[in-house]
């Protein structure tokens, strides 16, 4: 069992991918560029895991 407040791993990599993202390109990444990155072809699939 996970603590609440615990990032799963696939949140863990999106999070990994924004500060990546961030500090290569000075600004934040879209939802689509997340998910390219992180393997996931819907928008709709990065939502729930970002917000």
């Amino acid at each position: 069992m996970t603590q609440p407040d615990a990032l799963s791993a696939r949140q863990e990599a999106i999070l990994r991918t924004i500060r990546d993202w961030i500090a290569e390109n000075g600004e934040s990444p879209s939802v689509r560029q997340i998910g390219e990155r992180v393997g996931l072809s819907s928008t709709s699939s990065v939502m729930p895991l970002v917000f």
